[in-house]
């Protein structure tokens, strides 16, 4: 059995048996059930929105009922592993049967599993499956899973026990130590686990929902016929008003005055002049509401069709960039530009990062992807799916779910992505250059390397301290010097 190791927490491992492949995955359950947050999956030939549940149902994340988008579930996925793995206690992912996902299942995985803005990832996925799966990565050019081989695992009897995945050191001692598990079965048995009462019951509700339906159509049918076949209501005949005769009614009453006719005696103010040169999110919330009929407070959710890889490729368009609406990242990074996510903002990070973006917006249960256009005072420029309107910074804060995406500018000799800079690749020598000048115009305190001086900085931006140079660092750096990038806030 070979086993590959990535830098983004994803480890590739082939085997020719198919009993060899199961024994590893039953050992690797029985090992880290319990001391980690673990899943398995056995089935992932899904359509990306089904794979997404599963994920979800494996690791015990709670649903509402009805769709939900992947972009959402995959927020609130990561947003559940973030806290796991802040509690000490990290996430583990197990696939079998990994080379009959599809390549969307294969593609979302690394997706969800891209760093946060601290340049950790949030959970650990061990891919199991035939060697056809090696090459099916290799055609699909994921570089985060094809990075290095890293030797063999022998499954023998007597080293069986000694095989173990390399972790990297940022989890915390003692959490893979030989605790006893809970013992519950996986999300997605195999033939090895009996399924649990509940997810038998899951899957029997599953598919007795298209039964469901097709009954609330039968009743809705029923009362629309009733409504029809009713008989109309019947309707009576009044008579005609008797009309008096004009003659008796002339002698018998004297005419009617006329009625006044109002006489304006103040003249009416005339209406002030139309102001000239108004500014444009003002001229865009009045095109909202003469085009759409929605008010200068936003819009509804619901009625955006944009996914985040249309939000991608429009945000390209504010850098110069084409981007491919299929693999939008990776099409950027041929163009020197880098994909950026961070979660958990404020207000006060956007303006600090003062570039253009995409917002992860929350009304009840409908989450959109929408692009951050501009900052104008109290008024924040938002579109999407052809859209702009705008909306007030209390507005933003009650609907934003802190989620952030935005590009940079790769620096000058830097052609691959950017997760940890050093000293000696090209990304860490500018951004030493940049910080020494920072220095050297006394807007930094000293500092003699460049983990000193990104300390410095961190403190002075108000990040959390580590001295290390994450993508983080150079979008809050490229911030507050102007290299002709694309602003949220112009001076």
């Amino acid at each position: 059995m070979a086993a590959v190791e990535s830098t983004a927490g994803l480890y590739l491992l082939t085997s020719d048996q198919p009993d060899t492949a199961q024994a590893l995955a039953q050992r690797l359950w029985d090992r880290f059930n319990g001391p980690a947050r673990t899943a398995w999956v056995q089935q992932p030939r899904q359509t990306l929105t089904r794979f997404m549940q599963l994920l979800c149902q494996a690791f015990r994340l709670t649903l509402s009922s009805g769709d939900h988008p992947v972009a959402l579930m995959q927020d609130l996925l990561r947003r559940s592993l973030g806290q796991s793995r802040a509690k000490g206690r990290p996430a583990l992912l197990i696939v079998t049967q990994a080379h009959q996902a599809p390549f969307f299942v294969l593609r979302q995985l690394v997706a969800l599993n891209a760093p946060d803005a601290d340049g950790a990832v949030p959970l650990r996925i061990v891919l199991i499956g035939e060697p056809a799966l090696r090459k099916t990565l290799e055609q699909a050019a994921l570089q985060p899973v094809t990075a290095a081989m890293v030797g063999e695992l022998h499954l023998e009897e007597e080293a069986a026990a000694a095989a173990e995945l390399p972790w990297p050191d940022t989890c915390p001692p003692g959490a893979f130590d030989d605790a006893p598990a809970p013992g519950f079965p996986p999300a997605n048995p195999g033939r090895t686990r009996p399924p649990s009462p509940a997810a038998v019951w899951r899957a029997w509700a599953v598919r007795q929902r298209r039964w469901l339906f097709a009954g609330a159509a039968l009743v809705v049918l029923a009362v629309a016929a009733t409504a029809l076949l009713r008989p109309p209501p019947t309707v009576q005949t009044l008579a005609a008003p008797t009309v008096p005769d004009p003659a008796s009614a002339s002698a018998s009453a004297p005419p009617a005055a006329p009625l006044p006719i109002p006489v304006e005696d103040t003249p009416r103010p005339a209406p002030p002049p139309p102001v000239a040169g108004a500014s444009r999110i003002a001229a865009s919330a009045t095109e909202t509401r003469a085009d759409t009929g929605a008010a200068s407070d936003g819009v509804l959710l619901p009625s955006l069709t944009d996914q985040l890889e249309e939000g991608w490729v429009a945000l390209g368009q504010r850098w110069g960039a084409k981007l491919a609406l299929a693999q939008p990242c990776d099409d950027a990074l041929t163009q020197r530009l880098q994909c950026y996510r961070a979660n958990k903002l404020a207000f006060k990070d956007l303006q600090a990062i003062n570039r253009p973006g995409l917002l992860l917006l929350r009304q009840g249960d409908v989450a959109r992807w929408v692009r951050l256009e501009g900052i104008q005072g109290d008024q924040i420029l938002l579109a999407s799916s052809g859209r702009q309107w705008s909306i007030t910074t209390a507005q933003l804060n009650a609907e934003w779910t802190g989620s952030y995406a935005t590009l940079w500018r790769l620096p000058p000799g830097q052609t691959s992505r950017v997760y940890t800079a050093a000293a000696n690749d090209a990304a860490g020598r500018w951004l030493n250059q940049q910080l020494q000048r920072r220095q050297q115009a006394r807007q930094l305190p000293g500092g003699q390397t460049l983990a000193e001086r990104i300390e410095a900085f961190q403190r002075h931006e108000g990040l959390p301290v580590d001295g290390r140079a994450t993508p983080t660092i150079f979008v809050r750096l490229m911030g507050v010097i102007d290299l002709g990038e694309p602003r949220l806030q112009q001076p």
